[in-house]
């Protein structure tokens, strides 16, 4: 996700589980490792961003997890007409 100047963006994931038609839960962390899940579900909407950044993603479903994988947000600086 995209933003030009600070906001707040929504990340988007998703995840299967062979030979399942459930989708896994997924986790998303502002940590590569460790730390407290922010929020569960498909898509996390991030707090207001000033800078680009790194949420981590898991999957997880009948007791396994799947590596983290980052997802970033991306904060470009606003365009101004000059003077």
């Amino acid at each position: 996700a995209t933003s030009c100047g600070p906001a707040s963006v929504i990340l988007s994931a998703e995840g299967n589980i062979p030979g399942s038609d459930t989708a896994p839960d997924l986790l998303w962390y502002n940590v590569e490792t460790g730390g407290t899940p922010l929020f569960t579900g498909a898509d996390f909407t991030t707090p207001v961003l000033q800078a680009t950044t790194t949420y981590w993603v898991e999957a997880t479903a009948n007791g396994c997890t799947s590596p983290r994988v980052g997802v970033q947000g991306t904060i470009s600086p606003e365009v101004t007409a000059g003077s």
